[in-house]
């Protein structure tokens, strides 16, 4: 399924350099659907898209927690976060 998330920028180096791309964010799901330990995988564009992107998922509600055998676990997830500048 796909996620969208409306992001405001905070990095007014990326728009003033008209900077796009995705950045990869891992992160992991515990049993009780609470996310941690978020990273960054792959390369990096830089001009604080990564940093911004780490924030969003951080702040982001519960998730439901993988299961095996009808018991929650903890799950690792991989959200590529798309940059595109509008107009």
């Amino acid at each position: 399924s796909k996620i969208i998330l409306p992001v405001i920028l905070n990095t007014r180096d990326a728009v003033d350099n008209n900077v796009e791309g995705v950045v990869n964010v891992q992160f992991g799901v515990d049993e009780n659907g609470s996310i941690s330990n978020v990273s960054i995988l792959g390369n990096k564009i830089g001009h604080g898209l990564e940093e911004e992107a780490i924030k969003v998922v951080s702040k982001m509600p519960k998730w439901t927690p993988g299961q095996v055998k009808g018991k929650n676990v903890k799950t690792w997830r991989t959200l590529p976060i798309n940059y595109k500048l509008e107009g």
